[in-house]
């Protein structure tokens, strides 16, 4: 049920559309592994490892959203990015999901599963997968795992438990935490190229693209979901996500946690060079492939400014 905390600003924003948005996620949390039903909709998706910029990709998106909206930007995490942009495997979600469509034109549902578990919703949807050198990515999942602010959203393990699982992946190590994982990213991507092969609408995008060129890379995401494109926006939503802005302007440790580094080459940097060989030898040709589809896929993509630019 809603945290009642924060009841007063869930009921000011979508009064009487809570009750049955709390109805949908009772039922559809109900021991149910795969909330199939609750996401049947045409629509679009986020599929991503963690660590690997979905965060930050949908607070652009959370942005653009807001400015077209004709309202102004906060570089707070805002509380209602998980309205605009629910995250499939989380403890109600579908309520999130819900809520959001009373206050956006559209929704990105995020997600970590492979596209095997997506696709009895995957059909009608568009899907985004983003990628970031596999090396990095450990190395972020390593340090947000143990870091104080960081707790997963979900109700399977207590305070306890979780203080328990920080200290056994510190004594694990950074580079057996990353070698561990170096399969597990090889599979999960590996399940969205075979989807793409077979037919599924899939584009690719990196991190480090988003790095080296933000304002193209993000012109292109906001197209895929067929967002106008309104170059002001553009500009104003990177310029209010700049990392040290939004560093600068955390509230409390948990956003701490989901800011991360912020770099590109951190894996390089943290990992002896004898992990770094393995995980590379275990993933290069999967990430080799995925940028080839990502500037195959953008080059197909025409982007101009939209008739709504005035900026």
């Amino acid at each position: 049920m809603t945290n009642l905390s924060r009841l007063g600003p869930y009921l000011l924003r979508y009064s009487w559309h809570l009750i049955p948005a709390e109805i949908k996620n009772t039922y559809w949390e109900r021991g149910k592994h795969f909330k199939v039903g609750a996401y049947d909709e045409p629509g679009y998706i986020l599929s991503t490892r963690m660590r690997s910029g979905s965060i930050w990709i949908r607070s652009l998106l959370y942005d653009y959203e807001i400015l077209l909206q004709g309202k102004s930007l906060s570089p707070h995490l805002s509380e209602w990015l998980a309205h605009y942009s629910p995250q499939l495997e989380v403890k109600n979600s579908v309520r999130e999901l819900e809520l959001g469509k009373h206050r956006f034109s559209k929704q990105i549902i995020k997600t970590h599963m492979h596209f095997d578990k997506l696709q009895p919703i995957a059909g009608n949807k568009k899907i985004l997968v983003l990628f970031r050198r596999p090396e990095d990515t450990f190395v972020e999942q390593y340090q947000k795992q143990i870091h104080e602010g960081f707790k997963p959203d979900t109700n399977a393990w207590t305070e306890k438990e979780w203080v328990q699982r920080k200290r056994e992946i510190e004594a694990l190590g950074i580079d057996r935490y990353a070698k561990r994982r170096a399969g597990r990213w090889r599979k999960f991507y590996q399940s969205f190229l075979e989807a793409y092969d077979a037919g599924q609408q899939i584009a690719f995008t990196s991190y480090e693209s988003m790095n080296k060129t933000p304002q193209e890379s993000f012109s292109r995401i906001v197209s895929y979901f067929d967002y106008p494109v309104v170059e002001s926006h553009i500009e104003a939503a990177i310029a209010n996500r700049s990392f040290d802005k939004v560093k600068s302007a955390v509230k409390s440790e948990w956003d701490d946690a989901m800011t991360g580094r912020g770099q590109t080459g951190v894996g390089q940097t943290l990992l002896s060079p004898q992990a770094l060989d393995k995980i590379r030898s275990k993933t290069e040709p999967t990430l080799l492939r995925l940028k080839d589809l990502e500037d195959s896929n953008w080059a197909q993509l025409s982007i101009g400014p939209s008739s709504a630019d005035t900026g």
